[in-house]
């Protein structure tokens, strides 16, 4: 039986686990000496590795019970505990779908709108926050729930009754950067369907007079105001936009200052207001926000205020050339992105990761041709840093370790580096020998560079990751040149960021799609991949799921592997070479402390 009292105690145990976890998180943001912080990093894995088995048995042991026939009070108490755990704002897609799917088949069978209104928006709101969409469908989304529309006056629930709308809202909030076309229209007809719904007698009856439901409406009506892409606009949407704009004013819906923007900016699309006053009127719009930004406040409001910023600052790039351009004011635009850039540097990995992920991502599209190739690097990596400490750790012991690597491999074996930096020979490759070596330092640092778009999976420390969070890992490399966009600037790294997961055969690994075997670079993808496999089997601090190997142990399986999984070349160097036997021996447990220390004194002191 699933009791009442057995969920609680699983909640209660659940909701531990998952703050023992940002507790410890955030201790390794605090400046504490660098031998203070790599204690806590020893502490922080200790305590989650025992956290990580007891909410490890515990969802075990709620996932056997619910694999039986469930009473109906059985499954009430189950949805009740999940949605007190989704209003809550413990997130976790696997626990949510392991106890929301079975619930919702069931009251979908006795059609109890009062459950599967509330359990269908939380569970679609979990599989929008884990970003499930992008490698398969999920069972439920918002849009099922719209087919319950036409039974509004039914159902008794007030919470089930505003989920309603609240999906509608998620809904439109969805669309309203899609830049494909009739997505406005979409928008507008999502918001007169709700508002069909809201205007009927049953609804006014019932919610009329109740403010929370009055937000979303207004919620809706300013969303679809914000739609961004004005320039896009038919002649018929854009006269559907002014009579929105007219008709918030008209019932005083408190209109976001953006609206006002995206005004401003239509007027000057259609010659009313001149390039200097639009771009000045957009700069101090940003001065006005980006003076709220505050990383201790609070999380909901600083969304609004960064996603406001971020919109602004997409919109003075479009002023930066072409026919717009303003060139008096380019150098005002390009240091308020360093402002915005500088302030989501500073967010740590806890703050509204699906969301700040999103915006770190389209922020460096943005921002990306006004800076300088170092600025790119160090934006990049201080955003891993900030977002994924732990992840920032593994890409600096992957550089400490493929630089020694290559050091090696260098002296015993030059001719397998022929053709990097152009190097045509022998005594080329001796020459470039320096380069060569930064390189290889520079495409191990940025090799899990996509791992920024999976922040959310990355640091689930707290359980065993489903088969659907390792599809999702197993897409940074190809997220790697997504979030780079083809940028010239790293265009030598591609490959490693890419094919690092392939194995040297092209027998296995991933993606499927990329044939390492063809690749110009293919030595250096092929001493990453092997310092990547090092640091990963022998870590003792960042992975609660696995024990840490010996690298002698970790050498037996690259002899193993070696001409199919990995470079026979390669581990032919490393088996005959006791020094560097003892080099990546000592790196891989004593030297990881000098990577520690690094890490502290760059971005933590």
């Amino acid at each position: 039986m699933i009791t009442k009292k057995y969920l609680k105690d699983f909640v209660q145990g659940f909701e531990r686990c998952k703050d023992l976890d940002f507790e410890w998180n955030a201790k390794l943001f605090e400046k504490t000496g660098d031998e203070s912080w790599r204690n806590i990093l020893i502490e922080r894995s200790q305590e989650l590795r025992r956290s990580f088995e007891v909410n490890e048995a515990n969802i075990s042991s709620l996932k056997e019970a619910l694999s039986r026939p469930l009473s109906d009070r059985e499954y009430r108490n189950v949805a009740d505990a999940a949605l007190r755990m989704y209003q809550d704002g413990y997130d976790d897609i696997c626990v949510f779908a392991m106890m929301l799917e079975p619930c919702i088949e069931y009251f979908i069978s006795i059609h109890d709108l009062n459950y599967v209104i509330p359990l269908i928006h939380a569970y679609s709101f979990e599989v929008e926050q884990a970003d499930i969409e992008s490698i398969e469908k999920p069972k439920y989304l918002y849009e099922d729930i719209l087919v319950y529309k036409d039974e509004y006056k039914t159902i008794s629930s007030r919470y089930a009754r505003l989920c309603m709308f609240k999906s509608y809202s998620n809904i439109i909030s969805r669309i309203l950067n899609n830049e494909e076309k009739g997505s406005f229209t979409r928008m507008y007809h999502l918001y007169q369907e709700a508002l069909a719904i809201w205007n009927s007698p049953e609804a006014q009856e019932m919610d009329g007079k109740d403010e929370e439901f009055q937000y979303f409406i207004d919620r809706m009506l300013l969303t679809v105001t914000l739609y961004e892409n004005v320039s896009v606009l038919t002649e018929e949407e854009r006269a559907i936009y002014d009579e929105l704009i007219e008709k918030s004013k008209s019932e005083d819906v408190e209109l976001d200052s953006m609206v006002n923007c995206i005004d401003q900016v239509l007027h000057n699309i259609e010659g009313k207001v001149s390039d200097e006053e639009t771009v000045g009127y957009l700069l101090s719009y940003f001065d006005d926000v980006f003076a709220h930004l505050d990383v201790h406040a609070d999380p909901n409001e600083q969304e609004d205020y960064i996603d406001n910023c971020y919109n602004i600052i997409g919109t003075l790039t479009t002023y930066l050339s072409g026919d717009h351009a303003v060139p008096s004011r380019r150098e005002d635009v390009i240091e308020r992105m360093r402002q915005l850039r500088q302030f989501v540097k500073s967010l740590p990995y806890s703050f509204f990761n699906s969301e700040m992920n999103r915006y770190v991502y389209m922020l460096y599209q943005k921002i990306r041709p006004f800076m300088t190739f170092e600025e790119k690097k160090d934006y990049l990596l201080e955003v891993v840093m900030f977002r994924q400490p732990i992840t920032c750790i593994h890409s600096l012991m992957v550089e400490d370790i493929a630089k020694t690597i290559a050091e090696h491999v260098l002296a015993k074996r030059p001719e397998l580096f022929v053709g990097i930096l152009e190097a045509k020979n022998v005594e080329e490759v001796r020459q470039k020998e320096k380069d060569i070596l930064q390189y290889v330092c520079d495409c191990a640092l940025f090799h899990d560079v996509g791992k920024v778009t999976l922040v959310d999976v990355i640091n689930t420390q707290n359980r065993r990751l489903t088969e659907v969070e390792f599809k999702k890992i197993k897409t940074h490399p190809e997220n790697g040149l997504k979030f780079l966009d083809n940028d010239p600037d790293f265009k030598g790294f591609y490959d490693v960021m890419i094919g690092h997961h392939r194995w040297y055969d092209g027998s296995a690994g991933y993606p499927a799609n990329y044939d390492n075997r063809t690749s110009s670079t293919r030595i250096i993808t092929d001493i990453v991949t092997i310092a990547d496999c090092t640091d990963a089997a022998t870590d003792i601090l960042g992975r609660n799921y696995a024990k840490g190997k010996t690298f002698r142990h970790v050498l037996e399986e690259f002899i193993a592997g070696a001409g199919t999984r990995y470079n026979p070349d390669i581990v032919a160097c490393m088996k005959e070479d006791e020094n560097l036997i003892e080099a990546l021996s000592k790196q891989t447990t004593d030297g990881r402390m000098d990577v520690y220390r690094e890490v502290y004194s760059r971005y933590i002191q």
